[in-house]
C-alpha cells in the first residue's frame, strides 16, 4: 500500500517542489513552457517571473526559428506570409495586434526573437513614424523615439537591430542615414558615399552619434537589412560583397570580398544573401541570372578567407519543382536557306534565407526561396525539397516581389528588456 501511495504522489511531489519545477521549466523550449503554464497558478507565476525570463533566455542562446515571416514588396501592405519551419503544432501564427498603432506597423528587422518594426504612417507620407521594439512570444514591446538628421538633402534612414541574449537584456539599434543626392553627387566626384550612423541604447534611452564615414567598396548606394556576427554589422552590396563596422571600435572594418569567376560577373545582382546559419557569417552567390548554380559561402572565424560550403544546382532543384525553370527559344536566320533555334534556360526563384532544419546534425542546413506558387526549402546536402507554405493567390508568378531582405526569422524567446 506504500508503495503505491509514494509511486502515485511522486509527480505531485515534483510538481511542488520549487526547485526542481523550477530545472525542469528552463530546459524545455518555450512552446512547451507556454503550455504548461495553465497546469497550475504555482508553474504560471514561476515561469513568468522576471528570474525565470532572464535565465531562460541565457538556457536557450541559440534556439532555431520557427517560421519564417515574410514581407512582400508591396510598400502600403502590411500583411505577412507565415512560412512555419517546425512541426510542432504548439508554435502560433504571429499576430502584432498588440501593438496599438493607427496606422499599422511593418517589420524591417529582426535579431534573436526580438523584431524591430515602424509605423505605416511613414509610409503614407507622414514625417517620421513609431519605431518599435518587440517580442511576439511575450507580446511586450518599447516605443523608441525616431532619430533626427537635419544635416543631409533628403535623408534615408536604415536600421539595423542588434540583440545579444548572451551578453545582457540590452539592445541596440544602429541607424545609418544617407542621401540620393549626395550619393549622386558624391559618384560624379569619383568619390565614396558618405553615411552618418548613430546607435541607440535601451540601456541609457538615448540616440547618439558616431560619426560620419565611408567604406572602402566604391559607389555604395545605401546600408540595408545589417547583419549582427562576431560584434560587428555587415551589410551586403550586391556587386561587391559585404562591408563592416565593427560595434566596439565603432569604426569600420575591413573583411575579404570573395574572389572573382573566371567568367566574370555580368548581373548587378551578383550576391543574393547574407545572413547568420548555424553560427557562420553565410553569403549566396549566384554569379549572373542565367547561371545554373548558386554558391553557398561561409567566412571563416579569423575573417580572412570565404570558404565555399556547398554549390547548389537548380537544374537539381528543378528535378522536383519543375516550375522554378522556365525554357524559351529564339528563332535565328543567317540566311534564307539556314536557320536554326536556340534555347535557354531561366531560373525563376528568390533566395529568402538559409534555415536549419529540425532534425540535429551537420546536415541540417537547407536553402528557403520562392519560386512560382510556393515557398520551398532544399537541403543540398540530401538534395530533398520540402514545400513550406504557398503563395498568395496574387503574388503565384511573381516571386521577385519577396526578397531576402524582407524575410525576417521568427524565433521564440523569453528575453525580455
Amino acid at each position: 500500500m506504500s508503495d503505491h501511495s509514494s509511486t502515485t504522489t511522486a509527480p505531485h511531489l515534483i510538481g511542488h517542489t520549487l526547485d526542481i519545477t523550477l530545472e525542469i521549466l528552463l530546459r524545455l523550449p518555450v512552446a512547451s513552457v507556454l503550455r504548461f503554464r495553465t497546469v497550475s497558478k504555482l508553474w504560471l507565476s514561476l515561469s513568468t517571473s522576471h528570474y525565470f525570463l532572464i535565465s531562460h533566455a541565457r538556457h536557450h542562446l541559440a534556439p532555431k526559428p520557427s517560421a519564417l515571416l515574410l514581407l512582400s514588396n508591396e510598400t502600403y501592405s502590411p500583411a505577412l506570409l507565415h512560412a512555419p519551419l517546425t512541426r510542432n503544432p504548439a508554435v502560433p501564427k504571429l499576430s502584432l495586434a498588440f501593438v496599438e498603432d493607427d496606422f499599422g506597423i511593418r517589420i524591417v528587422h529582426s535579431s534573436n526573437g526580438l523584431l524591430l518594426c515602424y509605423s505605416n504612417y511613414k509610409l503614407t507620407g507622414g514625417a517620421n513614424g513609431n519605431l518599435y521594439v518587440l517580442n511576439p512570444t511575450l507580446k511586450c514591446f518599447k516605443c523608441i523615439p525616431y532619430p533626427k538628421c537635419k544635416s543631409l538633402d533628403k535623408p534615408r534612414a536604415d536600421f539595423t537591430l542588434v540583440f545579444d541574449p548572451a551578453k545582457a537584456p540590452v539592445f541596440e539599434l544602429l541607424c545609418v542615414w544617407s542621401s540620393e543626392v549626395s550619393f549622386h553627387t558624391q559618384r560624379q566626384r569619383g568619390t565614396n558615399q558618405s553615411f552618418k550612423i548613430e546607435m541607440f541604447s535601451s540601456e541609457n534611452q538615448t540616440w547618439r552619434l558616431l560619426g560620419e564615414f565611408t567604406f572602402q567598396r566604391t559607389f555604395v548606394k545605401q546600408l540595408t537589412c545589417g547583419v549582427y556576427w562576431h560584434g560587428a554589422i555587415h551589410w551586403l552590396d550586391s556587386t561587391t560583397g559585404p562591408l563592416c563596422f565593427h560595434l566596439e571600435t565603432e569604426f569600420p572594418k575591413v573583411i575579404p570580398a570573395p574572389p572573382l569567376h573566371k567568367e566574370g560577373i555580368f548581373s548587378t545582382e551578383r550576391f543574393a544573401y547574407l545572413g547568420v546559419c548555424n553560427a557562420q557569417l553565410s553569403l549566396i552567390e549566384a554569379r549572373n541570372l542565367n547561371s545554373q548554380f548558386l554558391d553557398l559561402l561561409q567566412l571563416q572565424t579569423h575573417e580572412s578567407t570565404w570558404q565555399l560550403k556547398h554549390r547548389i544546382s537548380l537544374d537539381r532543384i528543378g528535378t522536383g519543382c519543375p516550375e522554378i525553370t522556365e525554357k524559351c527559344s529564339k528563332r535565328y536566320s543567317e540566311n534564307r536557306y539556314y536557320e536554326y533555334c536556340c534555347f535557354r534556360s531561366f531560373y525563376l526563384y528568390s533566395v529568402l534565407s538559409l534555415v536549419e532544419e529540425e532534425e540535429e546534425d551537420e546536415d541540417s542546413l537547407a536553402i528557403a526561396m520562392a519560386i512560382p506558387g510556393k515557398i520551398i526549402s532544399f537541403n543540398p546536402k540530401r538534395n530533398m525539397t520540402k514545400m513550406l507554405c504557398p503563395l498568395p493567390e496574387d503574388d503565384q508568378s511573381d516571386v521577385f516581389s519577396y526578397k531576402w531582405i524582407n524575410a525576417h526569422k521568427l524565433i521564440q524567446s523569453f528575453s525580455c528588456f
